[in-house]
């Protein structure tokens, strides 16, 4: 079980998504930006105990929506970030 804190969020974080194999986690963010993380990347928790914060950097940060973003969701094939 692994507990994820948002900081420096630049705004509201409105949604979240968890692919199904739980390798990318992507947020939507009131700044009008969605943003994607790798959780796969291993120096991410290297030496973190249970609930220790992370400090992992944005592998996406996908940006030009109109207005805040809501919603977020991974096909079933995980392909797509909707």
């Amino acid at each position: 079980v692994a507990m994820l804190s948002f900081h420096h969020a630049q705004g509201d974080l409105n949604c979240v998504a968890l692919s199904d194999d739980a390798s990318l986690l992507a947020a939507g963010l009131g700044d009008s930006s969605l943003r994607l993380w790798n959780l796969q990347n291993e120096n991410m928790w290297e030496g973190k105990q249970p609930g220790a914060a992370v400090a992992g950097k944005v592998f996406h940060n996908l940006v030009g929506h109109t207005g805040p973003v809501y919603g977020a969701s991974f096909s079933p094939c995980g392909r797509y970030l909707l």
